[in-house]
This record gives C-alpha cells, sequence and structure tokens, in this order.
C-alpha cells in the first residue's frame, strides 16, 4: 500500500498478527493494575460518548486524556466546560452533535471530515492546545471517528502536518485494497479478547504508538 504521508509500521504487516496480539494484550491486562493507564481512556467514567454527555465537553473527559499524557491549560479547560465562555461551549456542542457516535472512520464521508476539520479547529485555538491534546480531546467524544494524533504516531507513520490531512489519509489507508486494514486490526483485537468499544482506529493507535515508542521491543526482552 502506498499512499503518501501514511506508513504502515511492520507490527501492522499480515504476518506480524502474533506479535500484534501480544502487544495488544500487553496494553491492556496486567495484574493487578494495568501497566499503561491509557487503556482506560475511552471507559474512564462510563466513556465520552455515552448517550448523556456525548455532545458535551465535560471535567471526566479532561481528566480521561490525562492517561495519556496530556493535560490541559487551565485557561483552555474552563472554557472547553463553558465556565469562562458559555457561547463557545455551545459552538463545540453544535460541532458534536453534528458528528454521529456510531460511524467509523472508514465510513465516513466529506462532509463529516469538514465539520471534524473544524471542530478540530475550535479546539486547538485555545492557547497551550496542540495537536496532540486536540486529538485525545476529540478520540474521547468520538472514539470511532476520530483518531489520536500524538508525536510518536505522526513520526512512525511519517505524517506531515504541512502536507497531509491526518483524517484523509488514515481513512485512505483503512479503505485500501477492500479494507484491509481494517479487517486485520479488528481480528487482532478479537485475538486479543479485548471487546468492540475499542475502536478499530483505537488499536491502530496503539500499535502503532508501542512500535514507534520502542515498547515492543521491550515487551521482546521481557519476554
Amino acid at each position: 500500500m502506498a499512499i503518501e504521508g501514511m506508513r504502515l509500521p511492520p507490527i501492522l504487516d499480515p504476518g506480524q498478527g502474533e506479535l500484534a496480539v501480544e502487544v495488544l494484550t500487553a496494553y491492556f491486562y496486567a495484574d493487578p493494575l494495568p501497566v499503561y493507564s491509557g487503556s482506560r481512556f475511552e471507559r474512564f467514567a462510563g466513556g465520552g460518548d455515552r448517550p448523556e454527555t456525548r455532545d458535551e465537553f465535560g471535567a471526566d473527559d479532561l481528566v480521561a486524556v490525562t492517561l495519556l499524557d496530556v493535560s490541559f491549560p487551565g485557561d483552555a479547560a474552563l472554557r472547553i466546560l463553558g465556565d469562562t465562555d458559555p457561547d463557545y461551549r455551545d459552538q463545540l456542542s453544535a460541532l458534536l452533535r453534528r458528528l454521529p457516535t456510531w460511524l467509523d472512520l472508514v465510513d465516513a464521508d466529506e462532509d463529516v471530515l469538514a465539520d471534524a476539520e473544524e471542530l478540530w479547529s475550535l479546539v486547538r485555538g485555545n492557547r497551550g492546545v496542540g495537536r496532540a491534546k486536540t486529538s485525545k480531546l476529540l478520540a474521547r467524544k468520538r472514539p470511532r471517528l476520530l483518531p489520536i494524533m500524538d508525536s510518536v504516531v505522526v513520526k512512525t507513520v511519517g505524517h506531515n502536518p504541512r502536507q497531509h490531512l491526518f483524517y484523509q489519509n488514515l481513512q485512505a489507508a483503512l479503505r485500501a485494497d477492500n479494507c484491509r486494514l481494517v479487517s486485520h486490526l479488528d481480528e487482532i483485537r478479537k485475538e486479543a479478547g479485548i471487546e468492540s468499544d475499542i475502536s478499530t482506529i483505537r488499536v491502530f493507535d496503539i500499535l502503532v504508538w508501542m512500535w514507534g515508542s520502542g515498547r515492543v521491543d521491550r515487551l521482546a526482552v521481557r519476554g
């Protein structure tokens, strides 16, 4: 597969399925406590896309992103929660209502992605809120639709923000070869015993991050 700005790391090769299952299992399971706090990101406080709060950002969403090792500046947090700028909060909620919780990135049309980009810009416009923080907060609300973009993932897949659109590039990778990557990621999740509330694109993010951060090598050494 050749998509400019989206280079899949070896962990996603079809022949590396067994390793990918081991890595995903290690990310989610540990006794007695999880090694990676990010394994609780989607499920913390019932999830950011639960019906009663799916269209507004709440304090639990800001706590959830800390499980992925980021935090929001106080001024930005208060604004996002509507404490200092209710109109801004209403703008965010209006855009969230236009992004279905049931929709996967692979199936999203151009209008949905345009709304997602508008929401991205609104959140990203806060002082001290960069790419990683923005993507993680949005992924908390729409885990099936909006992927995480941190520095490790971006570097590992060869994404250049000045030249490429991450949402569209990842979508192209997911759609390639009759959605071969989607099928592969879903099979990895199934083999690892992970429930489907962990989305296809989150499985992608975890495997790419584990590979790019060198944790796959450490896992092999520990094993």
